[in-house]
């Protein structure tokens, strides 16, 4: 058995409890946020374009 899975890393646990339900719901829009605006600005139609 590995030693890192004993035990629940605790600074994460802590950290839930302290951002509440607003935090961790505006965590969640920022990361989702971010990953879509990633990815719309990284995609271009000439990727997907046939090379004549």
């Amino acid at each position: 058995m590995a030693l890192g899975l004993s035990a629940p890393p605790a600074p994460v646990l802590t950290q839930r409890r302290w951002t509440g339900a607003a935090g961790a719901a505006l965590t969640t829009l920022g990361l989702h946020a971010g990953l879509f605006v990633l990815l719309l600005t990284s995609w271009t139609p000439t990727m997907d374009a046939p090379v004549a």
